[in-house]
């Protein structure tokens, strides 16, 4: 994500909720075209396995060694040269520009200062890395702060944090590179990015418990939009939508899951929670890999409010499709860009006219991934009329309002056509740039 992904039409980065004229509503479809069902019914071997679980495991290899976005974390090495820390630091940094803060104009100073803290962050020449479980749903930052920088001095604005990379949820190993120079915040690698945590939402352990949040013997898959596990100290702990939570056992009609706590020392304390075994919210392991499949846990956020950078508790599209894929175990990306770069099999749409992009999307399958620049969609197929329909989610689009096009805020999880307009008056369907598989 970056400044120039928030002025576009559809961004890629609850409840249903509406900003907007009630117009902003007009993309969303409605009817049985919003129930899973509709496109599993229809999907031709919409129930077979694609891929084993040794598979999955293959396929994410490939994927890793043509992003490197993506990290094999049980392969990160255990010391780093200080000057490539730096230069991970210098790389997570925002853009130069004009930022909001608190509705007015953020000043040099402020600006420089926070900068010029973060760049120069003490970093050994030999880094040792230390070794981290997050233990509260929390964000990965660019800049050690929690403070929002933002595009413009509206509430609406309120909404896209410039800073925010992603939200980070209990339980996920992360490497630990550097402190902030206030040591509030760590700067860290975690499987899919780079950045800055603080570190009450973390808790320091050795390498060899570490490893196992890297690769967990036997976990459950977070099956729904979100699911709260209430631990043995009475503390919430909220998962997403493919997360995993370490299984210890059952107990007749529940499971035992470990959760991660923060010991007063900063230390990693291991408690456990009882949870039910509802098949609807959790899964031991991951759901055999079939295309239904991945509709079905695409259509759990159907509704949900759109979170930039994981805001609101909510995703964002490109969230969405690196949610959904990994609760078969598939481990996507985490930006649009990256995700287009990484896609397998891929078939470019560049210099098509909008009948040729028409017809390169019969080849299309249902869970493949469509690509825009700066936003990522869920090809779901075409209906009973032989439209194509896609699921996302969508944080604003164009249309024709007095005369003029103005920008429409949806900011929601929808079905909806590919004809919605950017805010150069041209569809969306005429500015896709690739079809994406794996």
């Amino acid at each position: 994500m970056n400044k120039i992904m928030t002025i576009l039409g559809v961004l890629c980065l609850g409840a249903m909720t509406f900003a907007g004229s009630v117009q902003a509503a007009s993309i969303a479809k409605d009817g049985p075209e919003t129930k899973a069902d509709y496109w599993t019914a229809g999907t031709e071997d919409g129930n077979r396995v694609l891929l084993d679980a040794k598979g999955v495991q293959q396929l994410n290899e490939k994927l890793r060694a043509k992003c490197d976005a993506l990290c094999d974390l049980k392969n990160f090495p255990q010391k780093l040269d200080g000057n490539k820390v730096t230069e991970y630091i210098a790389a997570s940094l925002p853009e130069a520009g004009t930022y909001y803060r608190d509705g007015a104009v953020l000043s040099d100073n402020a600006y420089n200062g926070l900068m010029d803290r973060t760049v120069a962050t003490p970093v050994d020449e030999d880094t040792v890395v230390r070794y981290a479980v997050t233990v509260q749903r929390a964000n990965l930052r660019m800049l050690p702060t929690d403070e929002g920088w933002y595009d413009g001095p509206t509430p609406m604005d309120q909404h896209y944090d410039d800073l925010q990379n992603t939200a980070v949820d209990p339980s996920e190993p992360l490497a630990v590179l550097a402190d902030s120079d206030d040591g509030a915040y760590v700067f860290v690698q975690m499987r899919y990015y780079r950045g800055w945590i603080n570190k009450s939402a973390i808790a320091f352990t050795n390498r060899a418990t570490w490893l196992t949040y890297v690769e967990p013997k036997e976990f459950l898959v977070v099956t729904k939009n979100r699911y709260t596990v209430k631990n043995e100290w009475e503390k919430e702990q909220l998962y997403q939508l493919g997360s995993r939570i370490s299984l210890l056992g059952h107990q007749g009609r529940q499971w035992i899951v470990r959760v991660p706590q923060q010991r007063y020392n900063g230390q990693l304390a291991e408690g456990k929670a009882f949870v039910p075994m509802d098949e609807n919210s959790l899964h031991a392991g991951y759901l055999p890999y079939t295309r239904n499949n991945v509709l079905r846990s695409a259509f759990k956020l159907l509704g949900d409010v759109y979170g930039w950078g994981g805001a609101d508790d909510s995703v964002d599209c490109s969230a969405l499709t690196m949610d959904a894929y990994r609760t078969v175990g598939i481990e996507l990306p985490r930006n649009a860009s990256q995700q287009e770069k990484a896609a397998l099999h891929s078939v470019s749409l560049k210099g098509m006219d909008v009948n040729e992009r028409s017809r390169a999307l019969f080849s299309a399958k249902p869970g493949d991934i469509l690509f825009r620049r700066g936003h990522v969609m869920l090809y779901l197929g075409r209906n009973a009329a032989g439209e194509p329909r896609i699921l996302h989610s969508a944080s604003s689009y164009y249309d024709y309002a007095n005369g003029r096009l103005q920008k429409q805020y949806i900011r929601q999880v929808l079905v909806s056509d590919l004809f919605f307009l950017n805010r150069a008056g041209d569809t969306n369907l005429s500015v896709l740039t690739s079809i994406g598989s794996l």
